[in-house]
């Protein structure tokens, strides 16, 4: 998981899913860190600008989507990614993701 920890709510909120993660499931990369220049997928630039949740797969997601990702990876959050599987609710949890977030970026 990529996040911005130079962003209040974001390192709060990754603090109390980071807490809750008691089997290690999350990596977690602070990308506001001198030391994060990116990767041949990502950029710093689009790192701080929401999100993301990259997948032992490989693949990426990113915005509100990272966070049923997340939640399904946390085993007493697991009942909570259940809501993705419900049709429309990535439309309904995408603008609240944007109106939280530090950043207005989509």
């Amino acid at each position: 998981m990529f996040f911005d920890g130079s962003c209040p709510l974001c390192t709060a909120e990754i603090d109390f899913y980071q807490r809750a993660d008691t089997q290690g499931a999350l990596k977690l990369f602070d990308v506001s860190c001198e030391s994060f220049s990116g990767d041949n997928r990502l950029s710093q630039k689009q790192a701080m600008a929401r999100l993301h949740v990259r997948l032992a797969d490989g693949k990426q997601i990113s915005g509100a989507g990272g966070f049923f990702e997340m939640w399904r990876a946390i085993p007493s959050w697991r009942w909570l990614a259940g809501i993705s599987r419900i049709p429309g609710a990535m439309t309904v949890m995408a603008p609240g993701y944007i109106s939280s977030s530090c950043r207005s970026d989509p």
